[in-house]
């Protein structure tokens, strides 16, 4: 099996035709048809079914077509990574993070990056956790930043600081009564409230942070539901209503008496921000910079880190 010959299952899949894909690989048919028939021979099944109207690929072609996008990605993220260091130019750092380390870590990791290399780049795509994992997969990013781990075993997850969920209400009288009273979070239940986007981390820790405070997240009074934190919390402040947050997110809206904080302990309360790498990729030397930079600003020492990457 060779890398043409997957560019060429691959190009037929994605085409539907084996004439289409021909043109797309500016090769006649018959030698597309022999890649396919070389293929299926290495492999000992077939993969591809033809039909009067295209093509569609077997249970064993559908297996094959995983591997062949991994593996062409491996290959073209190879010559990238040569050909970058062959012409000496500074390649761009491209990063998946979801909302609270992309607004409260990166800036700070990359400013420092920047003094020690006034010529680096980066490309930050915004996303929730399940997102960022996605994107490391797909090679799309070089590492990600999330509020969440899942069972992937092409990623490797590596806890780089712990962050707290908090309650913010907006700083009003009837609220600083709450506060004072140290009301139950059960009674503040009742009141209105604003959440995350469904598939945020932030919002799956929320509700088992809710669930360990006694309440139900399904009978919350939702009055809004947002996808940005900082949206979420200018509502709060404006008074409409309460919400669960980052505290490494609010600590600045509470200093400037903003939003009051209402902080419990629980077990859910502590939330670990994740690196999350791939477990094939490697990463290029400025995002390794970037890591140990990040590292540093959320206080892991480097030593308890050798061999992370």
């Amino acid at each position: 099996m060779d890398l043409k010959q997957l560019e060429v299952f691959l190009a037929v899949a994605q085409q539907n035709s084996f004439s289409k894909a021909a043109k797309k690989m500016f090769l006649t048919q018959p030698t597309v048809s022999a890649h396919i028939r070389a293929l299926e021979k290495e492999l000992g099944t077939q993969l591809i079914v033809r039909a009067p109207k295209g093509v569609f690929l077997t249970e064993d072609g559908c297996v094959l077509i995983e591997y062949a996008r991994d593996m062409l990605a491996l290959r073209d993220s190879a010559l990238t990574w040569f050909q970058s260091k062959k012409q000496n130019e500074k390649s761009t750092v491209r990063i998946a993070a979801s909302t609270v380390p992309a607004q409260y870590l990166l800036p700070h990791a990359m400013a420092a990056l920047c003094r020690e290399d006034p010529g680096a780049r980066f490309e930050i795509l915004r996303c929730d956790s399940e997102g960022v994992v996605k994107n490391v997969v797909s090679r799309k990013v070089e590492f990600g930043l999330a509020g969440t781990r899942t069972e992937d075993a092409r990623c490797r997850f590596e806890v780089l600081c712990e962050d707290r969920l908090v309650l913010i209400t907006p700083d009003t009288e009837h609220y600083r009564q709450l506060k004072a009273r140290g009301a139950p979070a059960q009674e503040l239940a009742r009141e209105p409230f604003l959440v995350r986007e469904k598939g945020s981390g932030t919002q799956r820790e929320a509700e088992r942070f809710l669930k360990q405070l006694g309440v139900d997240a399904e009978k919350l009074h939702i009055v809004a539901q947002l996808n940005d934190p900082e949206s979420m919390k200018q509502a709060v402040s404006q008074g409409m209503g309460i919400a669960v947050v980052s505290e490494l997110g609010v600590r600045d809206y509470e200093r400037f008496g903003m939003v009051q904080v209402l902080r419990f302990e629980t077990k859910a309360s502590a939330r670990r921000l994740y690196l999350v790498k791939s477990s094939e990729h490697r990463l290029s030397d400025e995002a390794q910079t970037l890591c140990r930079l990040l590292r540093s600003a959320a206080g892991v020492k480097e030593k308890s880190q050798e061999g992370a990457l």
